[in-house]
């Protein structure tokens, strides 16, 4: 065994994957930089593989057994499909942090991933926007992230039903938001049977909460446009959480189309 093999292993480096969770605050720091992975692993990543990694601060989650794995795309290097939506493969790292765990949603702005965040150690949802290739794709997008960041703010998913964005990033082209991870839908609710079948109490609790969301919003001068039971998930408890902002925008521009 060389020296390099050796560190690996006293680093925590088993086969070919490599995970380093936080200590924050909580047992031994086990951390390795991104240039302790390039010098390990050099040989068998990809150039674009090398450019992600000598960008990173920090290394949560690392696999080699993706590098080149053929994915069957035709856009962006192989990584994404027809439609221009990354195509995701299980157990893969997103963001040097996330591990793929599967598809749980997709549309026409992208798809819905359920990961393992390395770091805190947490399931939660990422959701990955299309690969923006024009100018009036890349605005949505950014108004999307600007509305999901305003809309934060102390208790506001408690108090008025906001989905919870837990972190932002770029990976290989495509924005992401990482929200927290709500396995249940109203549209779920719904389509399990009839509509007559919810309490009325329970009924009066979402209704009051759309609404509160909504005359949120609009203090922030924001119009969230596509209020449906596809957007609107539930927690473990039944809170509602509105998510999904792909359709909005403020009020002052949206006054002057």
């Amino acid at each position: 065994m060389d020296t390099s093999q050796a560190g690996a292993r006293r680093e925590g480096v088993s086969g070919n994957t490599w995970s380093a969770l936080s200590a924050a605050g909580t047992g031994p720091i086990r951390s390795k930089s991104p240039r302790a992975i390039l010098d390990l692993f050099g040989p068998q990543l990809s150039h674009r593989q090398k450019l992600e990694l000598a960008a990173m601060e920090q290394v949560w989650f690392f696999t080699v057994d993706e590098v080149d794995k053929p994915r069957g795309g035709k856009n962006n290097d192989g990584y994404d499909d027809d439609n221009n939506n990354y195509i995701p493969v299980r157990k893969e790292q997103l963001h040097y942090r996330y591990e793929v765990q599967k598809l749980i949603g997709e549309g026409g702005q992208g798809l819905v991933l359920q990961c393992l965040d390395h770091k805190t150690k947490t399931l939660v949802a990422v959701k990955m926007l299309s690969l923006p290739l024009c100018t009036s794709t890349a605005s949505r997008q950014r108004t999307e992230l600007e509305v999901t960041k305003e809309l934060q703010g102390k208790a506001s998913d408690e108090r008025y039903g906001v989905i919870r964005l837990l972190d932002t990033f770029q990976f290989r082209g495509h924005n992401c938001l990482v929200v927290e991870l709500l396995k249940k839908s109203l549209y779920d609710v719904m389509s399990k049977g009839s509509i007559k079948r919810i309490c009325v109490r329970r009924l009066r609790e979402y209704t009051r909460t759309i609404l509160d969301f909504l005359l949120y919003a609009k203090r922030r001068g924001i119009v969230h446009g596509d209020i449906k039971p596809d957007n609107i998930l539930l927690t473990a408890a039944g809170k509602v959480r509105v998510t999904d902002f792909g359709c909005s925008c403020y009020l002052k521009s949206h006054s002057t189309q």
